[in-house]
């Protein structure tokens, strides 16, 4: 390779360099290899120097800001609550939706288009007002078995239905096949009444004389099915001698062991 001295600062630079690498100083190269004057050099027009190579680009800084760390999962959404002013049942679980639902929030059923009015608020019913309208209720089925006992029997008159039907009631005897075919007929006269009452109007004729009224845990009304799974209920509630149904005075929440098991609660309407 044949190098040339720089005009400017005695460097020995390649012929071939267009400038010095030393001074920066411009290289005008000839044929005999020989740097040019320092006159020459200054006779070079501007364009004749080349431009420094355009500079990398920067990389891009780091933000310093943390990332955010990701949000939680969406918790479920509350049932709603149903307004004083309206609301709808739903068909398929009997549970209590706004007004302008048109579908249920549990289960996704259609809901109906008519909306019902909501009871007003109660609070949960004590134990002596309870046992008084339980009391009214066992005074009725009483009182319906002595008509219809008769209507079975040959007697004349009423009171002489009552009067037998109490000694047969009261007397100590042995078991038949008649009281089987009685009993029998007064269980199920006695569960097809409450079923209906309490399907139909949210409680029996007891409790509606006092103001009383059943309803699921969520205040939506009871349908037929789960009426009667609460009358079988009862059966639980009186085996360990009756302490299921005094559970309504012991608990706080004044609910007895029936109400537990069908998920259902006594309240008295306001008012009263």
């Amino acid at each position: 390779m044949a190098l040339t001295a720089c005009g400017d600062c005695g460097q020995m630079v390649s012929t071939r360099a267009v400038a010095c690498p030393g001074c920066g100083c411009p290289m005008v190269p000839s044929e005999t290899g020989q740097a040019p004057s320092p006159a020459a050099a200054t006779s070079l027009s501007a364009t004749d120097v080349p431009t420094a190579p355009p500079s990398p680009p920067k990389p891009p800084v780091a933000d310093a800001t943390p990332p955010r760390p990701p949000e939680p999962p969406a918790a479920k959404a509350a049932h709603p609550v149903a307004s004083a002013a309206g609301h709808k049942v739903c068909v398929g679980c009997s549970k209590s939706n706004e007004s302008s639902a048109e579908y249920c929030f549990d289960c996704g059923a259609p809901l109906p288009t008519e909306v019902a009015v909501a009871d007003p608020a109660g609070d949960s019913a004590g134990f002596w007002v309870r046992a008084a309208a339980f009391g009214v209720d066992v005074l009725i089925s009483i009182f319906m078995d002595i008509c219809i006992y008769h209507l079975v029997s040959n007697h004349s008159h009423f009171g002489a239905s009552w009067s037998e039907y109490w000694h047969l009631a009261s007397s100590s005897r042995d078991w038949s096949a008649t009281d089987t075919r009685d009993l029998i007929l007064n269980f199920s006269r006695d569960i097809a009444v409450y079923t209906f009452f309490v399907g139909r109007w949210g409680a029996t004729i007891g409790k509606l004389a006092f103001g009383l009224r059943i309803v699921r845990s969520d205040g939506g009304k009871l349908p037929y099915g789960l009426a009667f799974m609460r009358f079988l209920a009862y059966f639980i509630s009186l085996l360990p001698l009756g302490l299921g149904f005094f559970w309504a005075g012991l608990s706080s929440r004044k609910r007895a062991w029936h109400d537990y098991l069908a998920d259902t609660k006594v309240i008295q309407r306001r008012g009263r």
